[in-house]
């Protein structure tokens, strides 16, 4: 992410936090601390604080937006419930900013397949350029009358029943493809091969450009050292940091 910084006299005077919009997690604005607050601000508020000077800039910002907070334990647990769940068809969830709570947290997607699940999300046009052209909205999500921002998806790969197929380790390249097309993080359980309830199964990231690395575990009983923070990882990807 390009980092700017506005015309003033000192950095002490930028924009302190990092803000999103509350309904769409598109990034606002970014001055490039690794340890300010990222906050949900409402569209409408943002443009209106445009007109206001620096010093103003941040007490109204603060004011009218919302810290944005991760709801580890509650992804957690969805993580081991979907691993669970897993027999014979794949099993998902999405990583997401509600509207609610200003809270990144988690929700269970449509089951899928024999070693396939489909993400469901849309964009939507925000408006056209000047050359007429779509500009359109980051990857959303409608599950049960709930919208929001889709920031990462989690699915597992259950052992495979097609005889002519096998399983591997890790993201496939359709998770590989879904990455790009979305530009999120796509975590991969290998729940094919851990058949306990409360096993720590292997987690593994593949991001937009590709790269895959194995990250940790799920929680298993609640003691598993290699745990890793999806929610925190997709939001701090989705803001550069």
């Amino acid at each position: 992410m390009e980092i700017k910084f506005p015309n003033v006299v000192s950095k002490k005077n930028a924009i302190e936090d990092i803000y999103i919009d509350s309904f769409t997690a598109e990034v606002y604005v970014n001055y490039g601390k690794k340890d300010g607050d990222i906050r949900a601000i409402e569209g409408m508020k943002w443009e209106e604080s445009k007109s206001l000077s620096t010093e103003e800039k941040n007490s109204f910002l603060i004011e009218n937006s919302h810290l944005v907070e991760v709801d580890d334990e509650q992804i957690q647990n969805m993580m081991q419930e979907i691993h669970h769940l897993t027999r014979d068809k794949e099993q998902q969830i999405y990583i997401y900013l509600s509207r609610e709570t200003f809270k990144i947290t988690s929700i269970k997607g449509k089951e899928g397949t024999d070693g396939e699940c489909i993400i469901e999300s849309y964009r939507f046009i925000k408006e056209y350029n000047e050359k007429g052209e779509k500009i359109v909205s980051p990857p959303m999500i409608e599950v049960e009358n709930i919208k929001g921002a889709l920031l990462g998806q989690v699915h597992t790969h259950n052992l495979v029943q097609n005889k002519e197929r096998k399983n591997k380790f890790g993201p496939s390249e359709k998770d590989e493809k879904s990455a790009s097309n979305l530009g999120i993080y796509i975590y991969v359980l290998d729940s094919w091969n851990f058949w306990k309830k409360n096993a720590e199964v292997y987690i593994y990231r593949v991001s937009p450009t590709g790269i895959m690395k194995k990250v940790g575990t799920t929680k298993g009983k609640g003691d598993a050292e290699n745990i890793v923070n999806v929610g925190l990882e997709c939001l701090n990807f989705r803001v550069g940091r």
